[in-house]
């Protein structure tokens, strides 16, 4: 079974659907996958980011869960950088996200850095997380 399907799957048994979230915008169903080669699929297609950067942020930003301020980022993505060098690449690597996956996957606010709260963003390092803690079926 590929591991798309198996996400999804655990996923669905989770409670995760693909539905916009309040007040929120509709998004197309996005997969980033971590346990083994990367790959994301957006709407069960596979999508080609050119830059390893950008999926290196994205399974940072993945796999905490949690948001990230830009200095923060700019500097575990370009450490041998300068500050306005880093901060420059990270901004770049941003905007190819957003033009790739589009501007709504990739949450903003002040200085924080985040992947969206959203059913349509399936993770598959998350949903290991959460299988794992279930409580065992007797």
């Amino acid at each position: 079974m590929a591991k798309t399907q198996i996400a999804v799957e655990i996923g669905l048994e989770l409670g995760y659907n693909r539905c916009a979230p309040k007040g929120g915008v509709a998004l197309s169903p996005l997969s980033l996958e971590f346990l083994g080669a990367p790959r994301v699929i957006q709407d069960a297609e596979p999508v080609h980011i050119t830059r390893r950067k950008a999926i290196a942020l994205l399974a940072l930003l993945a796999a905490t869960g949690q948001t990230k301020s830009r200095l923060e980022l700019a500097t575990m993505l370009w450490p041998k950088q300068k500050q306005h060098r880093a901060r420059a690449n990270l901004r770049h690597t941003l905007y190819t996200i957003s033009e790739t996956l589009g501007p709504h996957f990739i949450h903003s606010e002040d200085d924080r850095i985040g992947l969206p709260d959203s059913p349509a963003l399936i993770v598959d390092v998350r949903l290991f997380r959460e299988y794992l803690e279930m409580p065992a079926a007797h």
